[in-house]
């Protein structure tokens, strides 16, 4: 994982996830990970999802007219061992 600063923070595995190869970005459903027991904490600065000594940040913030929308920078393995299930680049 990366920070807004593109400091690398740590890896992280994500089970149970949908991909598409043709989607620049993916989405993360932060209310199925509160139902896998991750609990959530936030501000309008971002949020952050904690499960056990897992840690998810979402700190970076797009503003919109709606609202905000946080994500969360996660480079990709670039190891095929490391993702079978799908085709890494």
């Amino acid at each position: 994982m990366v920070n807004k600063n593109g400091i690398s923070v740590g890896t992280d595995v994500l089970n149970n996830f949908a991909y598409s190869p043709q989607m620049k970005y993916n989405l993360c459903s932060l209310s199925k990970l509160m139902e896998d027991r991750w609990k959530m904490k936030g501000d309008d600065k971002g949020i952050v999802m904690v499960k056990k000594v897992n840690k998810l940040v979402f700190d970076i913030v797009i503003r919109m007219e709606t609202g905000l929308v946080f994500c969360l920078y996660i480079k990709q393995m670039s190891n095929k061992n490391a993702c079978p299930s799908i085709r890494c680049p």
